[in-house]
């Protein structure tokens, strides 16, 4: 009488899918705060940080530029640490490192300082962005569709990271400064990144429930293969409509105000206003007065927008004028 042999999971040593879950739960929480501080945030303080620090933006940029090569880099040998030691431990360690990194942003002064800051960031990155996160969900979840929905679930909740974090970073400028700004996004990834990453399988999943001198648990069986034949895809549709949906479009874009023909803008000019020969500012100025009160106090207008007569109804136009001739 021979012994069937187990099928499920976790009759094989394997963890069920609810621990599984688990793990794509915390990973979407830290992927979103990441994501927000790291990457999505930076632009936010691109501007308050020229005008503080005298820096051109592209030399601000160029630390960033950085950041991201050397994230490119680094990723290989997280790769096979990930593969040997599993996640918690690395991406604790990169999320305290990114606490600290944010907090010496706050703090800098110095354009090489700030590269430096930066360099270590690209670093961090590699630890505590997609790729790790990948990584962990593809080990454990052996089954395709269970492992595509996973996969799915976190890029829908990290997808959140630019909706929440652009618009708090750019509250915590106007009302702290940037400085400041960054020492409370910096405050944040201890709860939302350090914290649930300390929390992650210190193992890969056929590593938890080995016993001492055991061979590594086998994945339980599939019913279909893990990968696509390279046919396969490329008779696949929505391959193609992606790729395509990924260009640019053939057409150039649209002139900035700054580049509009002297012809063009003085026919895109509100009914009522003289038309005069190129470079002319009065029917700029004469525009200014009509528009309503936003677009007259972006234009820095001194004087109060007048309201239109009843007899004229207003109407909105496009400014095909310049700021500085607004004034």
């Amino acid at each position: 009488m021979t012994s069937k042999l187990p099928t499920s999971p976790r009759a094989s040593g394997w963890p069920g899918p609810r621990r599984g879950w688990l793990v794509v739960a915390t990973l979407a929480v830290t992927e979103t705060t990441s994501y927000g501080v790291l990457t999505y945030a930076f632009g936010v303080f691109l501007l308050p940080m020229q005008h503080d620090l005298g820096w051109s933006r592209t030399a601000i940029t160029g630390a960033y530029s950085l950041a991201i090569i050397l994230s490119g880099v680094a990723a290989i040998p997280v790769g096979r640490w990930l593969d040997r030691h599993g996640a918690r431990a690395l991406m604790t360690a990169g999320s305290v490192a990114a606490t600290m990194l944010v907090l010496a942003w706050a703090r800098v002064t110095d354009l090489r300082a700030f590269y430096a800051i930066w360099a270590g960031i690209g670093v961090v990155m590699a630890a505590v962005l997609y790729e790790p996160a990948f990584a962990v969900i593809a080990s454990w979840f052996r089954d395709g569709a269970e492992r595509t929905r996973a996969l799915l679930a976190l890029t829908v909740v990290a997808g959140f990271a630019s909706v929440i974090y652009v618009p708090l970073a750019g509250w915590l400028v106007q009302t702290q400064g940037w400085r400041d700004a960054l020492v409370a996004l910096a405050v944040l990834l201890v709860p939302l990144t350090v914290l649930p990453s300390a929390t992650l399988p210190g193992r890969r999943p056929d590593h938890l429930e080995r016993q001492p001198g055991q061979q590594p648990a086998t994945p339980p069986a599939t019913n279909g293969p893990d990968g696509v034949p390279l046919a396969r895809a490329l008779r696949d549709q929505a391959l193609w409509w992606l790729g395509a949906g990924s260009l640019p479009p053939p057409w150039p874009p649209p002139p900035s105000p700054s580049t509009w023909s002297p012809t063009f803008a003085s026919s895109s000019t509100p009914p009522g206003s003289r038309r005069l020969g190129p470079g002319s500012s009065a029917p700029c100025r004469s525009a200014a007065a009509s528009w309503s009160p936003p677009l007259a106090a972006a234009g820095r207008s001194r004087s109060p927008p007048r309201r239109s007569s009843p007899s004229k109804p207003s109407r909105s136009w496009s400014s095909p004028c310049r700021a500085d001739q607004l004034e």
